[in-house]
């Protein structure tokens, strides 16, 4: 078998050494299409990529399927009522085993809620868990799943008001955005490669509508009971490297999420796309983002 050399990268040529009969093979192959070997060599590499893309996404996506079935099950079983926002963030290739002793480390990166110290976490079959129950009714508000092979899901039942039947849009965004920023601080703590793809869907949005912290502003109702945000991959860690990195990067999937509530567009937002910034503990935007 030919044997082929450690592939040299210089700029933006990759080199690599040959041997004799692997050379000619390569010639007399170029020849019959009457392409130069380059030429052949980048088109082949090109067309194994995207196959190997395409393999890496169909089981990326079977994962996922996989688990909202799971989730449905826990939501009728185990889980508040309520809507529900799941996210998933999944390496698309590589492998990895993560320690859940590891986890146990990072647990303050891994809230199930953010703004709140009172959830408990525990290794389990699947890796590490944190979770937040209330006391009342003894069942799980939310909670956040890290796995062995490098997949976090985070699934929380959205704070809800009553009369008519709604949730605050910003206050929604603002945890999202909190929250992304914060796993992703403790997968690239835990060495999770990338790139990595963040999924968010919501679930049980019907009969509810998106309000405004602005009282004199509209409230639409939703007119999907659930509905997937476009994904979002991340490629360099800086994507979502602070607060306000996040928000950017969220902002096309939150702005969808608005617009099947009738907006045009998050009003955590201004109209040219900057983020208004975190919201104080009044719920209201940071005025230096505004």
């Amino acid at each position: 078998m030919a044997k082929i050399g450690k592939p040299i990268r210089v700029d933006n040529i990759i080199q690599f050494r040959a041997d004799d009969s692997l050379l000619a093979q390569l010639n007399a192959v170029a020849s019959r299409f009457h392409t130069p070997v380059g030429v052949l060599c980048r088109q082949w590499v090109a067309e194994r990529l995207s196959r190997e893309i395409r393999l890496d996404q169909a089981a990326v996506e079977y994962w996922r399927d996989s688990r909202q079935e799971e989730i449905i099950r826990l939501l009728h079983s185990d889980m508040e009522s309520g809507p529900v926002q799941i996210i998933h963030m999944q390496p698309l290739s590589g492998t990895i085993e993560i320690d859940p002793q590891a986890v146990r480390k990072l647990q303050s990166s891994l809230a199930p809620i953010e703004r709140t110290d009172e959830y408990t976490g525990r290794i389990n079959v699947h890796g590490y868990k944190t979770q937040k129950i209330f006391r009342d009714s003894k069942r799980v508000n939310a909670y956040v799943q890290v796995f062995r092979t490098g997949q976090l899901e985070s699934v929380r039942i959205l704070r809800e008001l009553s009369d008519p039947k709604g949730i605050f849009g910003e206050q929604t965004d603002d945890e999202l955005i909190r929250a992304i920023w914060s796993y992703s601080s403790a997968l690239q703590a835990l060495k999770v490669s990338l790139p990595i793809q963040i999924a968010i869907t919501y679930l049980g949005l019907k009969d509810f509508t998106l309000r405004t912290r602005d009282i004199y502003g509209p409230t639409c109702e939703f007119d999907t009971a659930d509905m997937s945000l476009p994904v979002i991959d991340v490629t360099e860690w800086p994507q979502v490297g602070c607060l306000e990195s996040t928000a950017e990067t969220l902002r096309p999937s939150i702005n969808v999420f608005w617009n099947a509530a009738g907006f045009d567009k998050s009003a955590s937002y201004t109209a040219g796309g900057k983020w208004r910034g975190p919201l104080d503990s009044f719920g209201r935007p940071n005025d230096q983002h505004s």
